[in-house]
Formats: C-alpha cells, sequence, structure tokens
C-alpha cells in the first residue's frame, strides 16, 4: 500500500504542476479520499554534471559514517556496503570535483580516515541543499492542497445561533 501511495502521490505531483486547471481539480476529486492530514511529499536531491552523479544522498550518508567513524571500512560495514565500493564512490567523487574529501592514514597508531575541510564543506552543503529542497516541497504541497480544501469549504455558509 505504501508503494501505491508514493507512486500515486508522485503522479498526482507531476500532474499538479502540469496540468491546465479544469484537469487538476477532476483529478485531485479522484486523489481526495487517499490525501490525509499525515500524506507528505518526499523529494530527493542529487547533484550531478553531464549525467554523471556527483553527490546525493548515499554518497552523503558514505561521508557521514566515514566522519563518525573515523574509518572507511567501518564506514562501508555500516552502511552495508563493500569496502572497495565505498573507497570508488569516494575515490569517483574526489575526482568529478577535483578535491581531496577523505583523508586515509594506513598503519600505526593514527590509521584510518576522516574528511579534510573540503569534505566537511561539501557534506554542510549539499545538507543545506537537501533540507532547503524539502522545506520548499513541503510549503508547495501544503499551498497546492489547502487552495482545494479553501475552494471545497468557500461556498458553505455557517450558522449563527
Amino acid at each position: 500500500m505504501l508503494m501505491y501511495d508514493s507512486l500515486c502521490l508522485t503522479v498526482l505531483w507531476e500532474f499538479v504542476i502540469m496540468a491546465p486547471a479544469s484537469d487538476k481539480e477532476r483529478m485531485l476529486k479522484k486523489f481526495e479520499k487517499s490525501l490525509s492530514r499525515n500524506t507528505a511529499v518526499r523529494s530527493k536531491v542529487w547533484l550531478e554534471a553531464s549525467g554523471a552523479p556527483l553527490m546525493g544522498s548515499g554518497r552523503a550518508e558514505l561521508l557521514r559514517e566515514i566522519e563518525r567513524t573515523g574509518s572507511l571500512n567501518a564506514a562501508a560495514k555500516k552502511l552495508g556496503m563493500d569496502y572497495h565500493r565505498a573507497w570508488g564512490l569516494v575515490d569517483t567523487m574526489e575526482k568529478r570535483f577535483a578535491v581531496k574529501l577523505v583523508v586515509r592514514q594506513r598503519g600505526g597508531s593514527n590509521r584510518g580516515s576522516a574528511l579534510t575541510d573540503e569534505g566537511k564543506t561539501l557534506l554542510n552543503l549539499y545538507e543545506t541543499l537537501e533540507r532547503r529542497a524539502q522545506k520548499f516541497a513541503d510549503r508547495q504541497f501544503r499551498a497546492i492542497f489547502r487552495q482545494r480544501k479553501e475552494k471545497k469549504g468557500a461556498g458553505k455558509k455557517t450558522r449563527s445561533r
């Protein structure tokens, strides 16, 4: 049911943005029963250049875990990812951004991984973008559906006693 609801909301969101006003009203009426107070819109934000991914929620999570654990290997394990896959993602990001994001120390008592200042900045900027995009989507979703509810109740008269 959750997958169906998500699909409906995705279709509905695209329809509301692209459709003529008369079609929007008709379509919103059809979806009205499935829309409740706890209905929310979710967005996914990623950066890409020439169709190649630069940064998304998975890569951000990997960078967060590297910073938290101090280890690329531990971060990969925590995320259920193969070490070589995690290393490849970091390497690809570093090449595409042309900046070192993770410092790796091999051997000795100081071994491990940490984000560079650039890595911390990138993660911070991405998280800010993600939060702002979600807030924007939430505001748009409320505005579109609040407008529908206001129109629906506009013709009703209230009794005074």
